[in-house]
């Protein structure tokens, strides 16, 4: 299956161009769609979707597509395609099937909430990142890097296993003294918890943490450690219990969401 050209997609945008159009999008007025015209792209896109939305007029009557559809779909490109086994923040095993350029494109998305944040770079306009992650293994700090450049940056990550012992954790963060902690919220409140050693002097400039809902005691903790604001980046499997926080709780909690 070839990939659909939609009128007016960022991704046919030289990549350079991403982060300026991204950036302005993000602050413009949402256009209502033409859902008519967006049903009658991909119905014209090839047999698959002809044959499947044969006789269809509205959205609501299209049944979502299986497992098992997507995996049969035949991808073909010029490009070199890679599968690779994600969960997201669904919790269900999936493959994720991309050519370079599209991987390039779903990572300057991951990426677009850094557009405003508040941060200062280093020489070289280098932002350095340490992300933790499910596991026991601490990066080195001299770890080959393949840099993502994005919004006039250059950044470098390095992992954080959140089973790891804290003194190998301090060890990496004291060795490249991060712009950014990134990660698990309860892998991140473990660490502060476990780290024998001031942390505020790292010159750590922002918290973004993802993947849980993070509790006010959570974003106080790390905040205080750290000496710099956590900023909080969620996905579907917290999107209810957010939900439900904020309409419960609303006049106790101020809306932390960024």
């Amino acid at each position: 299956m070839r990939m659909m050209r939609i009128a007016n997609s960022i991704k046919y945008l030289p990549p350079a161009e991403w982060p300026v159009v991204l950036r302005a999008r993000a602050l413009a007025g949402v256009d209502a769609p033409d859902l008519d015209a967006c049903l009658q792209a991909f119905s014209n896109h090839n047999d698959f979707y002809a044959k499947r939305l044969a006789g269809v007029s509205n959205w609501q009557d299209i049944t979502p597509l299986s497992k098992s559809e997507l995996a049969a779909l035949p991808v073909v490109s010029e490009e070199p395609i890679h599968d690779v086994r994600t969960s997201g923040t669904s919790g269900f095993q999936v493959t994720v099937r991309n050519t370079v350029s599209e991987r390039r494109f779903r990572q300057a998305l991951a990426y677009r909430p850094f557009l405003f944040y508040p941060l200062a770079t280093s020489s070289g306009n280098e932002m350095r990142q340490v992300i933790f992650v499910d596991g026991l293994e601490v990066d080195a700090a001299d770890k080959q890097q393949w840099p993502f450049e994005f919004g006039e940056h250059k950044w470098l990550t390095w992992r954080a296993g959140i089973a790891a012992p804290a003194e190998k954790i301090v060890a990496l963060l004291t060795s490249i003294r991060p712009q950014i902690i990134r990660g698990l919220s309860s892998g991140i409140v473990r660490f502060v918890e476990q780290a024998n050693t001031p942390l505020d002097r790292l010159g750590v400039q922002v918290i973004s943490t993802s993947g849980e809902h993070l509790t006010p005691a959570w974003r106080a903790s790390m905040g205080s450690a750290f000496g710099a604001p956590v900023l909080d980046r969620y996905g579907s499997m917290e999107t209810s219990s957010i939900g439900w926080l904020r309409h419960s709780s609303r006049a106790q909690m101020p809306c932390y969401t960024q």
